[in-house]
């Protein structure tokens, strides 16, 4: 999730930066994709695909999808993240043992350091959109029609 997230808020940072290359629907429907889109409801804009988002950012930071399919197969129910780690198989006589760390697997190796650089991606390229939103904003017209006088 923090990956995803990083990758979908340097995506954001893009698009934010180089909105002038977009006509305004195609900024509109873009944004709309990125904040409200689902994938289960015809109701909602349809959203990235978040491995499109993660590869993306892998062009620009070397071994983030390494690390994103390695955090994956720990984090989802699978032989990596669950057999693996505690099951050892004897396909010759049908045995099944189950032990500690049978394979000497180290699964967090590497999660970590992912893990806080995906936060620091995130961190940066939030402040990156607070410090260029002021200047987004100054460049939009006022929106008319009837105001609240609250």
């Amino acid at each position: 999730a923090i990956v995803e997230s990083a990758a979908l808020i340097l995506r954001l940072r893009k698009v934010i930066r180089d909105r002038k290359s977009f006509s305004k629907p195609d900024l509109d429907d873009l944004l709309t994709k990125m904040l409200m889109g689902w994938k289960s409801d015809a109701a909602f804009p349809v959203a990235f695909d978040i491995l499109t988002l993660v590869d993306a950012l892998d062009k620009e930071v070397k071994g983030v999808r390494s690390a994103y399919d390695a955090m994956s197969e720990i984090a989802h129910p699978n032989y990596r993240g669950v057999q693996e780690l505690f099951a050892k198989i004897d396909y010759e006589n049908f045995k099944t043992s189950f032990e500690k760390n049978p394979h000497g697997v180290r699964p967090v190796v590497g999660t970590s350091f992912a893990l806080t650089a995906s936060l620091g991606l995130f961190e940066m390229a939030y402040n990156n959109i607070s410090d260029e939103m002021p200047f987004w904003l100054a460049e939009l017209s006022p929106m008319s029609g009837p105001r609240d006088p609250d």
